[in-house]
């Protein structure tokens, strides 16, 4: 799975760091939207907010030329959401 500890690869720990941080992010994020409501944040609303997120990022590291990069930190996401 996503975050799986991987001995002697700490590249992939630091790409899934960083993804993790963003998805914390994002998850604080949907929580604070609803937080003087009644309803509650749903999985899905996080999902489709992490989605987007990955969306400006990819964009983000496109302008920058660092495909590469997004692709390491986002590419397992990526993955379980279109095979999941």
């Amino acid at each position: 799975m996503l975050l799986n500890s991987m001995k002697g690869n700490e590249k992939i720990k630091e790409k899934k760091a960083q993804w993790l941080k963003v998805a914390l992010t994002t998850a604080k994020r949907v929580i604070l939207r609803h937080w003087a409501g009644k309803n509650n944040p749903t999985y899905s609303e996080w999902l489709n907010a992490l989605t987007e997120t990955a969306s400006y990022e990819q964009l983000i590291y496109k302008i920058n030329g660092r495909m590469d990069i997004y692709t390491e930190i986002w590419e397992p996401f990526l993955t379980q959401i279109r095979d999941g």
